[in-house]
């Protein structure tokens, strides 16, 4: 609001001291006013009269208000009783979606603004006496917009050069265009008489006649209003360049098929624009403009040969001359036989239950090099319309190529599914394959299909049975046929609540003329499992109707579980009390509601299993009473699950063994191998166990040679008892440690100790990360690669007695800067050409991806700190260090290789 302070009507506690405060929240600083009293008259107004509106109300806030900011329309009248308020717009449309009435409706506000919320407004106030209104025009003001953002240009001398800075503006809002070169703006009246005559400025619209070497550099233009403003630039350079052939534009090899026409552009980069000819290098001769092997007037002067024959396969030159420079590129036109094109099947007869069709087209090509066989381009079509623009169509499109074993030919097939969504009878037709060496066709018709089975039932249901009934009727006319196709077979498919995908019973096809069927029984079913059936008619000719509507949802009986627990497990916790473990029943063996488990056990040291206990999970302690003093007792075991339709089959015994003794076993055959410079594998075989010995887990001790005599352990980790193989770690380099290996039990009770095993860790890793001091394009032969160079550091200890023959350096690429995982390339020293100044050549790089690169050294005791990162993408804007004044679009001739030309570990 603006800060005025309004009062409707006065009353006597007005009168009083008022200040303005004033704050700014971006600050959080304030100011207050000075205070000032409101005097009244002794005697208020009393009576009661209609609102007037005060002059200068409505008013608009902020008094520009632009595109996407908040706008507040206020309004205020003088009135008693106060009045109220209403907004409504004069051309008759609803206020804004995004517009609110805020302080008792006196405010409308606006939030992001947009141009069509501009127009003219309407404040009503009315109170018990009367009404008053007053109107506002409302602008929504914009900074301009550009269209088009100019582009880098390289242009030849004395040519002419235009820049158009396209624009979108508010009409209400009068717009500038400035020019700018190199910052410095640009003032044609300013400029020298030749200067002035050659730089034109028109509008929205730079020309440069008569361009020189002197006129490269930045222009930018500016495009402003009284909201605010848009820019663009470009970076024009003027320069000759004599007629350049790109590889990966200009092909190498044209193939054609006899009888047809070729078509051959020849794309060049050059400034100026060149002077093409074509020739003919058999003969010798440049082509005309006429005949039947001409060269075209067109934009990028190809050359054709129209009804192509044998006579006309050979090499063709492509000879382009600006006046800076010559260039020519050879083209060898393939001429191929004309291949056949075959689609099969040839017919298709398609039936309600067939759910989807493949259709195939195949061209056998016979080409010199079959590397180097041209694609056939494939494109179906229905009735002469393009498959692909058929209405609610689905299909699958693939393309294949396969090598014709002992021949130098190969075959293109092209595949098309379509599925059952788009086999209906507008679908029905002629398919036709068609390619630039022919094409091929075959007809979809419909075969007439046995009608559904009706009334099916279910009936008799057991906890592994049910019987079915259902009736066959008459086929009615279908898809214009109207025969009655006679029935030999029908097919029973189920789905149950766990699986809702319907499948075949294994043994529910059956042969049968009859077209009401009674009864028919279904054995092996799960108990207590929810099923839906359907059926499906055969007739004699093989062909299967749509299935029957399914049945509802029936439930098969329940039963005790069907199968035994297995692979039952235990382990001592003490001498009195052991943990059993077991794999839990699959849910289609749960038969019936409320599957338990029922354990029993025997006490010792009898073999009667005169103890049990019932547990609905798949683990359970079980406590063992009568232990008698012997260090060894036995205990027979055997869990047998439940439910509430009584005990399913009871598990194999399995015996357990109850001890007070500690671990008897011993560590043998004792290794220790070094992993790298802080970890040591140590491997062991178990000998001496026993059945009567409580045990849980091993003690690895390793301990520095210099310092056995002295009890000091270095390292000291436990493992589970099943374990027979451990890497240590936390270990220091180039160390000689002495590993044993001791079992103990859940008392701390240890057994024998084993013999040491001597091992001895590796040369400490590399201290210090290399630094990238370069990574950069560089032109090659072939095209451009990727150079990285980095700063050697000491890749081991100088003082170290150790020589490692295995060290060098990695190189971790990551593909954009978000990658978790780099793709990991090693380098050793000894491949380097200069290990005092390492680099590597890293081909395989793809355009435009960004591409972040650290470097670490290693040698066998491991690898040491990673590089900062360095990051690279390469694109239409990646510069060649090596050729710094070519064109920077030739970024894009990268030559892309999967390839490292050095050592990968």
């Amino acid at each position: 609001m603006d800060g005025s302070l309004y009062f409707s009507y006065t009353k006597k506690s007005d009168d009083t001291r008022y200040a303005c405060s004033l704050s700014v929240s971006q600050t959080q600083s304030g100011q207050y006013g000075p205070f000032f009293r409101l005097v009244l008259p002794s005697s208020t107004h009393g009576q009661a009269f209609a609102p007037q509106i005060d002059e200068f109300q409505p008013q608009i806030l902020p008094e520009i208000p632009t595109r996407g900011h908040t706008v507040y329309l206020e309004c205020f009248a003088y009135g008693y009783p106060a009045p109220t308020y209403t907004w409504s717009r004069i051309d008759g449309g609803s206020l804004p979606l995004n517009a609110s009435l805020v302080n008792h409706g006196r405010v409308l506000r606006i939030d992001n603004a947009q141009l069509e919320d501009g127009g003219r407004y309407k404040c009503t106030a009315v109170n018990d006496v009367g009404s008053d209104s007053a109107e506002v025009q409302l602008h929504i003001h914009a900074p301009p917009a550009l269209i088009d953002a100019l582009n880098d240009q390289i242009v030849g001398t004395n040519e002419t050069v235009q820049l158009e800075c396209n624009y979108l503006s508010v009409k209400t809002n009068p717009v500038e265009v400035e020019w700018f070169r190199n910052g410095m703006p640009i003032v044609p009246l300013l400029m020298p008489a030749a200067e002035r005559r050659r730089y034109l400025i028109k509008g929205n619209r730079l020309t440069i006649k008569n361009t020189q070497p002197s006129d490269s550099a930045i222009f930018q233009c500016i495009v402003s209003n009284n909201v605010g403003s848009a820019t663009s630039s470009a970076l024009i350079k003027v320069k000759n360049v004599a007629p350049i052939f790109h590889g990966i534009v200009f092909p190498k090899t044209a193939h054609v098929v006899v009888g047809t026409e070729l078509r051959l552009p020849c794309i060049y980069h050059s400034v100026p624009e060149g002077r093409v000819r074509w020739k003919n290098v058999r003969t010798g001769e440049f082509l005309s403009l006429e005949g039947r092997v001409r060269q075209l007037s067109d934009a990028v002067n190809s050359m054709t040969i129209n009804d192509v024959g044998d006579v006309d396969e050979g090499a063709y030159e492509c000879w382009v001359n600006n006046g800076v420079g010559e260039a020519k590129a050879t083209v060898f036109v393939s001429v191929l036989p004309r291949p056949s094109v075959k689609v099969s099947p040839t017919r298709q007869q398609i039936t309600d239950a067939v759910e989807k069709v493949n259709l195939t087209c195949e061209v056998e090509l016979t080409c010199a090099d079959t590397d180097d066989c041209p694609e056939v381009l494939f494109d179906w079509y229905f009735n002469d319309r393009s498959i692909r623009n058929l209405p609610h169509n689905k299909f699958d499109e693939r393309t294949l190529w396969e090598k014709v074993r002992r021949s130098n030919k190969i075959r293109q097939r092209s595949e098309i599914k379509l599925l059952s969504s788009s086999l209906g009878e507008e679908n029905v037709g002629r398919y036709s394959c068609k390619s630039i060496y022919g094409s091929g066709s075959t007809d979809l018709e419909v075969r007439p299909t046995p009608s559904f089975p009706t009334h099916v039932r279910v009936f008799d249901i057991t906890s592994s049975s049910v019987k079915l009934s259902w009736r066959q009727p008459s086929n009615q006319k279908r898809r214009g046929q109207g025969q009655i196709l006679p029935i030999d077979a029908y097919r029973i498919e189920y789905r149950t609540s766990t699986n809702k995908y319907w499948q075949s019973f294994k043994d529910g096809f059956f042969q049968t003329n009859d077209r009401i069927i009674g009864s028919y029984l279904l054995n092996d079913l799960e108990p207590g499992q929810s099923y839906q059936f359907r059926i499906r008619a055969r007739s004699t000719d093989g062909v299967f109707s749509t299935p029957s509507k399914h049945t509802d949802w029936i439930e098969t009986l329940p039963a005790v579980p069907g199968q035994a627990v297995k692979n039952i497990k235990w382990r001592t916790i003490d001498d009195k009390n052991l943990l059993v473990e077991w794999d839990p029943l699959d849910t289609k063996f749960y038969s019936g509601p409320n599957l338990r488990y029922n354990i029993s056990w025997s006490d010792a040291p009898s073999e009667i299993l005169s103890n049990w206990t019932v547990v609905p999970y798949e683990h359970h302690i079980i406590e063992i009473s009568n232990v008698t003093d012997t260090e060894c007792s036995m205990v027979i075991l055997a869990i047998q699950p439940l439910n509430d339709i009584g005990s399913g089959p009871v598990s194999t015994d399995t015996i357990a063994y109850l001890s007070s003794n500690g671990p008897v076993r011993y560590a043998d055959d004792l290794v220790a191998v070094p992993v790298n410079s802080t970890h040591l594998k140590v491997f062991w075989q178990w000998s001496a166990l026993r059945d009567c010995e409580n045990v849980i887990g091993a003690q690895i001790s390793c301990k520095r040679i210099d310092e056995v005599r002295n009890g000091y352990i270095e390292v000291n980790q436990s493992v589970p008892a099943s374990y027979i193989h451990w890497t240590v770690d936390g270990l220091q380099p180039e160390t000689e440690y002495s590993c044993t290996v001791t079992a103990f039990d859940q008392y701390g009770r240890t057994g024998p100790m084993s013999r040491p095993a001597m091992g001895k860790t590796m040369a400490a890793a590399p201290v210090y990360p290399p630094v990238i001091n370069n990574l950069r394009v560089q032109t090659t032969s072939e095209g451009y690669t990727t150079v990285l160079d980095w700063t050697s550091i000491p890749l081991h200890d100088e003082q170290s007695n150790v020589t490692c023959a295995n060290k060098g350096y990695k190189i971790y690429i990551f593909v954009s800067e978000t990658a978790e995982h780099p793709i990991e390339l090693s380098i050793l020293e000894s491949a380097l050409q200069d290990p005092l100044y390492p680099s590597a050549r890293i081909d395989g790089l793809k355009i435009m991806h960004l591409y972040k690169v650290q470097v670490a050294g290693f040698n066998d005791g491991g690898v040491g700190p990673l590089s900062s990162p360095s990051t690279i993408r390469l694109g239409l804007n990646t510069r060649d260090s090596s050729c710094s004044d070519q064109p920077s679009s030739l970024a894009l001739i990268c030559s892309l290789f999967v390839a490292l030309l050095f050592c990968r570990i």
